[in-house]
């Protein structure tokens, strides 16, 4: 007996997509920048307390804490959006 899986691919709804944008462009202009090497293991040991100071600027740390207590009051949506696109760029960030 054979078991095929087949993932279901589920679309990102539209809203996400200015966030999406959003975060490609700055990534875009600091990499055009020179301000980070896009690197495979960024993730594990490029760290760049620079760039993450950039994210909190924009308010991409800290987003799906609540908004009483310091957070952006985002929703899980938004984090995944902003960690994807981080990963997808080997951004200098610890996860």
């Amino acid at each position: 007996m054979t078991l095929t899986i087949v993932p279901t691919v589920v679309p990102l709804p539209q809203a996400a997509e200015p966030l999406r944008e959003e975060i490609r462009n700055f990534l875009a202009a600091e990499g055009t920048a020179g301000n980070f090497v896009p690197r495979v293991d960024n993730w594990l040991q490029g760290w760049d307390p620079d760039f993450t100071r950039k994210l909190a600027a924009r308010g991409w740390v800290g987003m799906t804490i609540p908004t009483e207590y310091g957070g952006g009051g985002q929703s899980p949506l938004h984090r995944y959006v902003v960690i994807e696109e981080l990963l997808a760029s080997s951004a200098p960030l610890s996860l």
